[in-house]
């Protein structure tokens, strides 16, 4: 089996070759490094001389710049080359006797601003989902940490601040979903086109430490935009942190709109409880409503008292804190689909370190507009950003499906997707009731994982893929 050496190596070259528009010379490179870890006495070179050679192959032939033949070739040339120059280093012909790798951890060895940072990781569960062909597939939790850069700093993040990682992952999910424009979307898998309002469910008995993960998520992630955070109240109330109606002298009282995105925070779950019992005719339907981007607001005698927040355009996130003995007041309402809606994520972290680590750099989060790709619009061929609309103003506006920015979905992704619905609706697949909304929960979990990972256009299978082991997760928690 390969060490923790090589497989640091494979992620990082498997990263490079996916990551930039020539890849011959990244394979060349990471052939070379496993033959030069190799020669050191890590184990399992023959392993990842073939799964960087996979990637290779699959970047350049998805990319229809040569033919397999032709690559052949190529890589013939690159592995004896990589021997070649690895038997010419001064001092390569003495192997290490055995691997000095850890036998029981594998450990994260990845530079950022050019600090190297280490943290063990030693969690072995296996998680288990569908990948993008339907088919299942696994990961080690372990694995998961280490699949990218940005997951391993948050991750010793957590470990520095003495805080579940996933209670972590939940809280910097919330709060980069809270910053992307409401008009960008998923595209129609069922129905209409899909919104990435978020919600997560913190499992924890009080002072195993939400709170804290919630401060180190805050910390390490610094966007541009500062999410604006709120505590839940009535489905009115809640509608209302976004809009209210101002009295106009000699005029019809106007919506004056405060913002388009609020992140609310329920620290306890009975508190949700008691809000949806004395109000559940306005709360719950509130929050399974905005979950999917729906219109919201509310019906009065008096039209001049309504609030309208249009579909799509408003963004709306909820995190909320769940002791184990009171999950109830979330699974109870299984019937009308509100638990279904939430990612579960555990907050203690029973792998917490007897030391501290030292904490990596914090991520930075520009703008969406900032950085998404720019449209043609108009025939005078003007340009313009990407969801760069007012968003404030639009707020009680009509949008139309053409008018928003729909983001990518692989093909054989879509495609599974819509053979699942297909057999639900025949009766030849069955769905446990708390996993109704699961596919497209994961489809949302995709998107931020791709907006954390600095790309705003379309959902990679890699991204598919790590989408599977938070909701796998999900269920692991929801289930305890």
């Amino acid at each position: 089996s390969a060490c923790a050496e090589i497989r640091r190596n494979v992620r990082y070259w498997k990263r490079q070759i996916a990551g930039e528009s020539t890849s011959h010379d990244k394979a060349r490179d990471g052939h070379w490094q496993i033959v030069k870890a190799a020669t050191e006495g890590h184990t399992g070179w023959h392993w990842a001389a073939e799964e960087i050679t996979r990637a290779w192959v699959g970047d350049v032939t998805g990319r229809n710049k040569r033919s397999l033949s032709e690559l052949r070739g190529e890589v013939f040339r690159s592995l004896t080359g990589a021997v070649r120059k690895n038997k010419a280093r001064p001092g390569s012909g003495h192997v290490p006797p055995q691997c000095t790798c850890p036998a029981k951890s594998t450990g994260i060895a990845m530079e950022s601003a050019g600090a190297q940072i280490e943290c063990p990781v030693s969690d072995a569960t296996v998680l288990t989902y569908t990948d993008a062909t339907g088919s299942p597939d696994s990961i080690t939790v372990a694995d998961f940490w280490q699949s990218r850069q940005v997951l391993a700093d948050l991750y010793q993040f957590a470990k520095s601040r003495r805080c579940g990682p996933w209670a972590m992952l939940g809280n910097v999910m919330l709060r980069a979903a809270s910053v992307i424009p409401p008009d960008v979307v998923l595209p129609p898998v069922v129905g209409g086109q899909a919104s990435l309002n978020l919600y997560v469910a913190f499992a924890g008995n009080s002072g195993d430490g939400k709170g804290a993960a919630t401060v180190a998520a805050d910390d390490w992630l610094n966007c541009d935009t500062i999410p604006y955070t709120a505590e839940a109240g009535s489905g009115e109330g809640m509608v209302k942190q976004f809009a209210y109606k101002q009295n106009q002298r000699g005029q019809p009282p106007a919506q004056k709109n405060m913002r388009w995105s609020v992140l609310f925070d329920v620290r306890e779950i009975d508190t949700l409880g008691a809000i949806g019992g004395r109000n559940s005719s306005t709360m719950l339907p509130i929050l399974r409503s905005a979950y999917s981007g729906e219109a919201l607001g509310f019906s009065y005698a008096d039209p001049t008292k309504a609030i309208k927040l249009c579909a799509h355009r408003y963004r709306f996130c909820m995190g909320v804190g769940v002791q184990p003995k009171n999950a109830g007041t979330l699974l109870h309402d299984s019937d009308g689909g509100t638990p279904q809606r939430y990612v579960w994520l555990p907050v203690l972290d029973p792998d917490m370190p007897d030391e501290r680590p030292s904490a990596p750099p914090a991520l930075t989060l520009r703008n969406w507009e900032d950085v998404a790709p720019k449209k043609k619009v108009g025939k005078d061929g003007t340009y313009t950003l990407v969801a760069g609309a007012d968003h404030l103003g639009l707020l009680d506006t009509d949008s139309r499906p053409n008018e928003r920015t729909e983001i990518t979905v692989p093909e054989h992704v879509w495609s599974w997707l819509d053979r699942q619905r297909v057999e639900h609706n025949r009766g030849t697949k069955r769905v446990d009731a708390l996993d109704a909304h699961a596919n497209q929960t994961r489809l949302k979990v995709a998107a931020v994982l791709m907006w954390l990972d600095g790309r705003t256009d379309k959902i990679t299978d890699d991204d598919w893929r790590l989408s599977g082991a938070v909701m796998a997760v999900s269920v692991l928690t929801r289930k305890w």
